[in-house]
Protein backbone atom coordinates (compact mmCIF):
# COMPACT_ATOMS: atom_id res chain seq x y z
CA UNK A 1 0.00 0.00 0.00
CA UNK A 2 2.78 2.37 0.55
CA UNK A 3 4.28 2.33 -2.78
CA UNK A 4 0.69 2.40 -4.22
CA UNK A 5 0.15 5.62 -1.93
CA UNK A 6 3.85 7.21 -3.32
CA UNK A 7 3.13 6.50 -7.04
CA UNK A 8 -0.10 8.35 -6.77
CA UNK A 9 1.38 10.99 -5.66
CA UNK A 10 4.11 11.90 -8.12
CA UNK A 11 4.33 15.44 -6.49
CA UNK A 12 6.23 14.66 -3.57
CA UNK A 13 9.90 16.57 -4.35
CA UNK A 14 12.21 14.65 -5.02
CA UNK A 15 15.00 17.51 -3.73
CA UNK A 16 15.38 20.77 -1.07
CA UNK A 17 15.76 22.91 -4.37
CA UNK A 18 11.90 23.01 -5.46
CA UNK A 19 9.41 24.87 -3.50
CA UNK A 20 5.44 24.13 -4.18
CA UNK A 21 3.55 27.03 -5.65
CA UNK A 22 2.06 29.81 -3.53
CA UNK A 23 -1.77 29.13 -3.45
CA UNK A 24 -3.90 32.09 -4.37
CA UNK A 25 -4.71 35.01 -1.82
CA UNK A 26 -6.95 37.07 -2.30
CA UNK A 27 -9.74 38.83 -0.31
CA UNK A 28 -10.52 35.10 1.45
CA UNK A 29 -7.60 32.68 2.48
CA UNK A 30 -7.75 29.21 1.32
CA UNK A 31 -6.91 27.33 4.35
CA UNK A 32 -7.06 23.96 2.61
CA UNK A 33 -4.31 25.15 0.10
CA UNK A 34 -2.25 26.55 2.81
CA UNK A 35 0.74 24.87 3.92
CA UNK A 36 -0.32 24.32 7.54
CA UNK A 37 -2.87 22.80 6.52
CA UNK A 38 -0.94 20.43 3.25
CA UNK A 39 1.29 19.93 6.45
CA UNK A 40 -1.68 18.22 8.70
CA UNK A 41 -3.13 16.73 5.77
CA UNK A 42 0.58 14.86 5.05
CA UNK A 43 0.99 13.90 8.70
CA UNK A 44 -2.85 12.33 8.57
CA UNK A 45 -1.58 10.45 5.64
CA UNK A 46 1.53 9.19 7.45
CA UNK A 47 -0.65 8.18 10.64
CA UNK A 48 -2.94 6.64 8.64
CA UNK A 49 -0.03 4.24 6.36
CA UNK A 50 1.05 3.30 9.60
CA UNK A 51 -2.01 2.54 11.16
CA UNK A 52 -3.20 0.25 8.78
CA UNK A 53 0.28 -0.84 6.64
CA UNK A 54 3.02 -0.86 8.30
CA UNK A 55 1.69 -2.32 12.42
CA UNK A 56 -1.08 -4.33 12.17
CA UNK A 57 1.62 -7.27 11.73
CA UNK A 58 3.16 -6.39 15.14
CA UNK A 59 -0.77 -6.80 16.73
CA UNK A 60 -0.09 -2.89 18.06
CA UNK A 61 -1.43 0.65 17.58
CA UNK A 62 0.42 3.63 16.31
CA UNK A 63 -0.42 5.25 19.36
CA UNK A 64 1.08 2.62 21.40
CA UNK A 65 3.50 1.99 19.37
CA UNK A 66 4.38 6.14 19.84
CA UNK A 67 3.54 5.83 23.68
CA UNK A 68 6.59 2.47 23.56
CA UNK A 69 9.04 4.91 21.67
CA UNK A 70 8.62 7.59 24.39
CA UNK A 71 9.75 5.18 26.93
CA UNK A 72 12.58 3.54 25.65
CA UNK A 73 13.76 7.31 24.68
CA UNK A 74 12.95 8.19 28.22
CA UNK A 75 12.97 5.17 30.75
CA UNK A 76 11.55 5.86 34.41
CA UNK A 77 9.21 8.53 33.16
CA UNK A 78 6.13 8.86 35.24
CA UNK A 79 2.68 9.09 33.42
CA UNK A 80 2.46 12.77 33.72
CA UNK A 81 5.98 13.36 31.81
CA UNK A 82 5.05 10.93 29.32
CA UNK A 83 1.51 12.91 28.66
CA UNK A 84 3.57 15.88 28.33
CA UNK A 85 6.25 14.55 25.87
CA UNK A 86 3.41 12.93 23.43
CA UNK A 87 1.13 15.64 24.22
CA UNK A 88 -2.11 13.33 25.00
CA UNK A 89 -4.46 13.52 27.85
CA UNK A 90 -4.02 11.74 31.06
CA UNK A 91 -7.21 9.37 30.80
CA UNK A 92 -5.69 8.28 27.00
CA UNK A 93 -2.39 7.75 28.56
CA UNK A 94 -3.70 5.75 31.41
CA UNK A 95 -6.26 3.74 28.52
CA UNK A 96 -2.92 3.25 26.52
CA UNK A 97 -0.62 2.02 29.75
CA UNK A 98 -3.10 -0.37 30.46
CA UNK A 99 -3.42 -2.05 27.12
CA UNK A 100 0.60 -1.92 27.22
CA UNK A 101 0.96 -3.29 31.02
CA UNK A 102 -1.50 -6.28 30.36
CA UNK A 103 0.11 -7.22 27.06
CA UNK A 104 3.64 -7.00 29.51
CA UNK A 105 4.69 -4.76 27.29
CA UNK A 106 5.79 -2.52 30.00
CA UNK A 107 6.41 -1.71 33.85
CA UNK A 108 5.70 -0.09 36.62
CA UNK A 109 7.72 0.50 39.94
CA UNK A 110 7.22 2.86 42.80
CA UNK A 111 9.20 5.78 42.48
CA UNK A 112 11.27 6.19 45.08
CA UNK A 113 11.11 9.26 47.35
CA UNK A 114 7.59 9.62 45.76
CA UNK A 115 5.11 6.72 46.62
CA UNK A 116 2.15 8.49 44.31
CA UNK A 117 4.87 8.13 41.03
CA UNK A 118 5.36 4.92 39.11
CA UNK A 119 8.00 4.92 36.76
CA UNK A 120 7.65 3.63 33.71
CA UNK A 121 10.08 1.17 31.86
CA UNK A 122 9.62 -1.33 28.95
CA UNK A 123 10.11 -4.90 29.58
CA UNK A 124 12.01 -7.24 27.69
CA UNK A 125 9.64 -8.02 25.08
CA UNK A 126 8.52 -4.69 25.39
CA UNK A 127 11.84 -3.53 23.82
CA UNK A 128 12.00 -6.19 21.31
CA UNK A 129 8.65 -5.17 19.74
CA UNK A 130 9.33 -1.52 19.35
CA UNK A 131 13.01 -1.93 18.14
CA UNK A 132 10.90 -4.06 15.35
CA UNK A 133 8.61 -1.06 14.66
CA UNK A 134 11.35 1.47 14.60
CA UNK A 135 13.01 -0.45 12.27
CA UNK A 136 9.84 -1.35 10.03
CA UNK A 137 8.90 2.94 10.48
CA UNK A 138 11.78 3.74 9.31
CA UNK A 139 11.80 1.78 6.12
CA UNK A 140 8.80 3.45 5.30
CA UNK A 141 10.61 6.51 5.95
CA UNK A 142 13.77 5.80 3.92
CA UNK A 143 10.93 4.97 0.50
CA UNK A 144 8.67 8.22 1.89
CA UNK A 145 12.08 10.15 1.76
CA UNK A 146 14.10 8.09 -1.17
CA UNK A 147 16.48 10.32 -2.76
CA UNK A 148 20.13 11.30 -2.06
CA UNK A 149 21.71 12.03 1.49
CA UNK A 150 21.81 15.89 0.81
CA UNK A 151 18.06 15.83 -0.32
CA UNK A 152 17.23 13.91 3.02
CA UNK A 153 19.26 15.92 4.91
CA UNK A 154 17.59 19.14 3.56
CA UNK A 155 14.13 17.44 3.65
CA UNK A 156 15.08 17.06 7.87
CA UNK A 157 16.73 20.68 8.74
CA UNK A 158 13.33 22.32 6.75
CA UNK A 159 11.49 19.81 8.98
CA UNK A 160 12.86 20.44 12.15
CA UNK A 161 13.06 24.31 11.47
CA UNK A 162 9.42 24.71 11.18
CA UNK A 163 9.02 21.95 14.25
CA UNK A 164 11.19 24.19 16.61
CA UNK A 165 9.48 27.25 15.29
CA UNK A 166 6.05 25.83 16.86
CA UNK A 167 7.79 24.37 19.81
CA UNK A 168 8.93 28.26 20.39
CA UNK A 169 5.65 29.09 19.87
CA UNK A 170 4.20 26.35 22.57
CA UNK A 171 6.61 27.08 25.06
CA UNK A 172 5.72 31.06 24.92
CA UNK A 173 2.10 30.11 26.95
Amino acid sequence: MLTVWIKNYPELPEGGDESPPEPQRGLSVDFEGSELYLLHETVLFLDRIAEEEILPPFGITYADCLLLIMIRRHPGSTQQELSRLLNVGKSSLSQRLGNLLSRELVAQEIRPGNRRENSITLSRSGRKLTERCETELSRAGDHIFNGTATQRDTWRARLMAIRNLLAKEVSKD
